[in-house]
């Protein structure tokens, strides 16, 4: 495992909101206005949207016509031309970024250390044959069943 050493963290964002217009709001929150005036009009581009895929025969013929796949496309498309325009910020891509490269010095894990943690796992993980990827991954131990509470 990789845990940047102390002093590399940045913040990835000074303000709550930052690059969705919350910031070029007054009082966001007064009385919710803003909030809920965004919220109905996701909720109503999101139901045009269904009915659009509605009208081409359901999920499934929007499929196989090929009609999600080219708004994906299209949607990535305009999301990397709208970060290199500036339209859409992207904090420490195009927006709030030093400008220098970064080199961040990575935590290195003493192997003894990692044996002995290893060591520590429990029965039901011993003489299992894993990759040694997946044994530096506990997550991956506990999604595969490997790590219980006991």
């Amino acid at each position: 495992m990789n845990i940047p050493i102390p002093g590399e963290f940045r913040p990835a964002c000074t303000g709550a909101g930052c690059g969705r217009g919350v910031d070029g709001t007054i009082d966001p929150l007064a009385g919710s206005y803003f909030i809920e005036s965004m919220t109905d009009r996701m909720e109503a581009e999101a139901e045009e949207y269904f009915c659009h895929i509605e009208e081409l025969g359901g999920v499934l013929a929007a499929i196989e016509g090929g009609f999600l796949q080219q708004e994906i496309a299209d949607a990535a498309y305009r999301y990397q031309k709208d970060i290199d325009s500036g339209e859409r910020i992207v904090v420490g891509v195009n927006h709030f970024n030093s400008g220098e490269s970064l080199q961040i010095e990575l935590l290195k894990i003493d192997p003894a250390v990692e044996d002995k943690q290893l060591s520590r796992m429990p029965g039901k993980f011993q003489g299992r044959h894993l990759s040694p990827e997946i044994k530096k991954q506990p997550v991956l131990w506990a999604t595969a069943g490997l790590i219980n509470n006991d």
